[in-house]
């Protein structure tokens, strides 16, 4: 039995291992055609969860929100942990979200919006993320290229995933009010429940 029992731990925390895998960029050595295009579908923060790097810049991130420069920039690369989060801000239904790249301490800045970028090129890559690495939830996985004219073109200098309403892993306001709903009826049903077990008794 307790060889049985510590197979099927080992056997889970190898699938557990096995199933971390953040995205990779395929196509190396090809600039990235991904619009990155980000708006918030409701009202609510906006988190980004540092994963990993493999650039010699310091670097951190920042949110720019309609076009406005970012508040802060945070995470710095070269101290921050892979899943560890930092809260840009919060967002209303209808806002464009840009993330920016700060490279060192005077910049470069870097868009996920191509066009905002000195050189009109797309230093950003994005795709979907299911969560699972790291503590870190599902959301958009984008990753940068931090050198001018696109450096080698892996998209793998600076790694985060972003969490904002609309993207996968964030309730929508009408979700946290079902939700919330859920839960009382939860909590009543459990307390009527002990309510007729004393009676009965």
């Amino acid at each position: 039995m307790t060889h049985k029992f510590l197979l099927a731990a080992a056997a889970l925390a190898f699938a557990t291992t096995a199933q971390a895998a953040f995205p990779v960029y395929a196509p190396i050595g090809t600039p990235s055609a991904t619009p990155n295009v980000f708006v918030s579908t409701g009202t609510g923060p906006v988190t980004a969860y540092f994963a990993g790097f493999s650039a010699g810049l310091d670097s951190r991130i920042g949110l720019s929100v309609n076009g406005a420069a970012p508040a802060f920039f945070g995470l710095l690369n070269k101290t921050s942990a892979i899943g560890e989060s930092l809260m840009l801000g919060t967002v209303n239904v209808g806002d464009t979200l840009e993330f920016v790249l700060k490279v060192g301490t005077s910049g470069p800045l870097y868009s996920t919006t191509a066009a905002a970028n000195a050189e009109g090129l797309n230093h950003a890559w994005s795709t979907a993320y299911a969560g699972g690495d790291f503590g870190v939830p599902a959301g958009v996985f984008v990753a940068f290229e931090d050198l001018p004219k696109l450096g080698d073109l892996d998209y793998n200098d600076h790694r985060f995933v972003f969490t904002f309403p609309g993207v996968a892993g964030v309730p929508e306001p009408a979700t946290w009010a079902m939700l919330i709903a859920g839960f009382g009826m939860v909590g009543f049903a459990a307390r009527r429940r002990k309510g007729l077990a004393s009676v009965s008794a």
